[in-house]
């Protein structure tokens, strides 16, 4: 596995270090958003302090904003997969006598790998620019209450759900061999209507929208008093789902009759 591990890493090297450079170039810009608030022209000729304590706070995010690019980075395994079949590199694998839960699994590893590293990255960058910055959030009655904890919370819960919907579209990679399928492209198109519209259309029947940001207000303040269980919840889950969909490719691909 170690050694498939290295061949990915290095078929997809260059677009690694290019998302390092946005994440960095993203980072910088941030980085001076902070500073020209506190010390540069901003600071100088903001009309009053508000503006500034805005931009600072927007400049905060640049950090979160920069670990989204990696989280984009792992559609690149559904790719590699589609390749190797295309190229007949599962028929050399099947021919050298390694196993499903070997080659499945490294494809399964590196999508995590990626997961962890925007994780990782985008709240330190977070963290960083808020430490430079020393601005304390203030974003509405329901952003609020999570504080500097809302863009950390907030990268956790679409890094893990794009690495659960990514792990899905994998299954359909090794489920139709690599190739292109209307069946299975419903399938997908499906599964995320079923996920984003539901809730949509709850939002914008509510007529009582004051009533619904109370609640949810209660229900964060809750949810603060145990603050872990918003970064502990969506990645527990997020490998759980991810391990599922391991262990369904590995069914599939020991079911064509190799040993890939």
């Amino acid at each position: 596995m170690k050694q498939l591990f290295c061949k990915d890493i290095y078929l997809m090297r260059k677009s690694f270090l290019i998302t390092m450079g946005i994440y960095l170039g993203t980072f910088l810009i941030g980085l001076l958003g902070v500073l020209s608030c506190k010390y540069g022209n901003i600071a100088k000729y903001a009309y009053d302090s508000q503006l500034s304590s805005d931009i600072t706070q927007c400049a905060n995010y640049f950090g979160i904003l920069g670990g989204f690019w990696f989280v984009i980075s792992e559609e690149q395994v559904p790719v590699f997969i589609r390749k190797d079949y295309n190229i007949g590199w599962h028929n050399y694998l099947s021919a050298s006598g390694v196993k499903a839960k070997k080659v499945v699994g490294e494809r399964f590893l590196l999508l995590i790998c990626l997961y962890l590293i925007s994780i990782i990255l985008g709240i330190f960058g977070f963290n960083m620019l808020n430490m430079i910055s020393g601005e304390s959030l203030s974003m509405g009655a329901v952003l609020d209450v999570l504080g500097n904890h809302l863009g950390p919370v907030l990268l956790v819960i679409y890094s893990s759900f794009f690495m659960v919907m990514t792990a899905f579209f994998v299954v359909f990679e090794y489920m139709y061999k690599g190739k292109s399928s209307l069946k299975a492209d419903i399938i997908k198109a499906g599964v995320m209507l079923i996920l984003l519209v539901p809730p949509t259309i709850i939002t914008l029947v509510i007529s009582d929208k004051e009533a619904m940001v109370e609640k949810a207000v209660e229900i964060i303040k809750g949810l603060k008093q145990h603050i872990e269980m918003l970064y502990i919840v969506p990645i527990a889950s997020a490998l759980v789902m991810t391990a599922i969909f391991y262990m369904i490719s590995v069914r599939i691909v020991e079911k064509e009759g190799k040993r890939v």
